[in-house]
């Protein structure tokens, strides 16, 4: 179910920036590119995969980097919209079901969750950002409530 509702949610995401293209700075692609370049080098790495000295796939991996970086830039910044123009905002209680539910799940005290999420921390954004993205993908796919994930 929940494969199939990210499934969704991309689609959607997908159909809005093709009905709706933007440019973005060459530059933040580039940035983003790079990034994603250095991720897949140490994953290889770590997998003990040899450098690939081949140079039509390292065109080829540049090529689909480059393009997955334009599409999470694009999708970043059409989230922004709809959290802007909708007036998307995180409620102390919204956090507050969220504790719940992640202690539920992991059988732990909501004391001992909420220290994980502290104040400033990248824990409490990351959830915060987790949430405000839940609550767009709700207004975009039409769901109702905060729970639409």
């Amino acid at each position: 179910e929940k494969e199939a509702r990210r499934v969704r949610q991309e689609k959607a995401i997908d159909l809005l920036l093709e009905k709706h293209p933007f440019e973005v700075p060459k530059s933040m692609v580039e940035r983003f590119t790079a990034e994603l370049r250095s991720q897949e080098e140490r994953r290889r790495e770590a997998a003990g995969v040899g450098a690939e000295e081949d140079e039509e796939r390292r065109k080829q991996l540049e090529e689909i980097l480059g393009r997955i970086a334009l599409r999470n830039i694009r999708r970043y910044f059409l989230i922004e919209h709809v959290v802007d123009r909708e007036k998307v905002d995180v409620a102390r209680e919204d956090l507050e079901r969220e504790y719940e539910t992640i202690a539920e799940e992991a059988g732990r005290d909501v004391a001992e969750v909420r220290k994980a999420f502290a104040p400033g921390s990248e824990n409490l954004n990351g959830l915060r950002n987790h949430l405000r993205e839940r609550k767009v993908f709700g207004i975009l796919l039409g769901e109702t409530g905060a729970s639409a994930e």
